[in-house]
């Protein structure tokens, strides 16, 4: 018989099993980071392949928007349309922090807080600031660092409705 595990037991077994981010050692701290940096380098480019690069073959990529691809192939494929879309790369992007969490020797979570300013919709009207979280699983597979899933999810204020 199958029991039931409620969110909070899961978060509280994960933070029992997790170890702290200094348990990473620096360079595959940096590698990590180094994945970050071509992903943010990628937007300014509008270079899909290379936001692509760090990501494994069935890696597991949902957008802010809920749409959901798998595989490096198929991530590239959307961000070829969407770098495409001028409103959508009208902005900018800073990042707020990166917090890791080292799970094991080869299995780091990676979640960070961005702003992006000045994005537009569709119909060229600016958008307010948006507040964009995202939680990056990097897992290492034959010494390389790869992220094999990507959540990414706009912030929203409890029972306001989206501007």
């Amino acid at each position: 018989m199958l029991r039931q595990i409620s969110i909070g037991t899961l978060c509280l077994l994960a933070s029992l099993l997790s170890a702290r981010a200094n348990d990473l050692a620096e360079a595959d701290r940096d590698a990590v980071m180094q994945a970050l940096h071509r992903w943010e380098q990628a937007w300014v480019e509008k270079n899909a392949e290379l936001a692509a690069r760090d990501y494994s073959d069935d890696a597991d990529w949902t957008n802010a928007f809920g749409m959901r691809c798998i595989g490096r192939e198929e991530i590239q494929k959307l961000l070829e349309r969407v770098f495409q879309l001028p409103f959508v790369m009208a902005g900018s992007t800073v990042y707020e922090y990166h917090d890791f969490t080292y799970l094991g020797p080869t299995t780091v979570l990676l979640r960070s807080r961005s702003i992006r300013t000045n994005q537009q919709l569709d119909n060229g009207e600016t958008q307010p600031p948006r507040h964009i979280n995202h939680l990056r699983v990097f897992s290492k597979r034959d010494g390389r660092w790869v992220i094999i899933s990507h959540l990414i999810a706009d912030e929203r204020t409890p029972g306001k409705l989206r501007d």
